[in-house]
């Protein structure tokens, strides 16, 4: 989750101490980011990429124009400790929405202008999720530490697979869909 690759082969490196990209044989250290432990990195279908700090998120726009790259921190509306936010994984759908995962506060909807927790509306049972991913018919699958959640956005309405439907464990650290979406992996 701390490695993205963009349409030009650079490597955007997340590390405890900034962001960094690899790119014609050496690495650059990204100004505004340095000494900043980074979770996770996400680029999104708009190309920009979402930063998951310790303690919030972030996005940078213009990545491909290093003279024009401009960052944007956003503010998550959680009533805990800034540590807490600790954003681990971040997908997107069609219309623009980015959804953010945080180990300790639940998952989060940017709908382009403002962020919201999500985590009760879409039913969820713990505030632990590790990872989530979204299919072609904005299905989100959401890794936790309480099984996997499988939620419609639209309707809200939401399923729950656990070790009682087959899991090995409740612990799902990682979700990867392939085969045009008819498989889900889980770890």
């Amino acid at each position: 989750r701390g490695l993205v690759f963009d349409s030009l082969d650079r490597l955007w490196i997340a590390t405890e101490k900034g962001l960094c990209i690899r790119q014609n044989g050496g690495y650059l250290k990204v100004s505004g980011l340095q000494d900043v432990f980074i979770q996770s990195l996400y680029l999104d279908k708009r190309q920009r990429l979402w930063v998951g700090l310790t303690d919030g998120v972030a996005f940078i726009d213009n990545i491909y124009r290093p003279d024009k790259m401009k960052g944007t921190r956003l503010e998550l509306p959680t009533p805990v400790k800034a540590a807490d936010h600790l954003i681990t994984s971040f997908c997107d759908d069609d219309m623009g929405n980015v959804w953010m995962a945080s180990f300790v506060s639940g998952l989060y909807l940017y709908n382009g202008s403002t962020i919201s927790n999500v985590t009760a509306a879409y039913h969820l049972q713990t505030r632990s999720i590790s990872e989530i991913v979204i299919a072609k018919d904005h299905t989100l699958y959401i890794g936790t530490l309480d099984g996997i959640y499988v939620v419609n956005p639209e309707t809200v309405i939401h399923e729950k697979i656990s070790e009682e439907e087959g899991l090995n464990s409740n612990l799902v650290y990682s979700l990867l869909l392939t085969d045009d979406d008819k498989t889900l992996w889980a770890g």
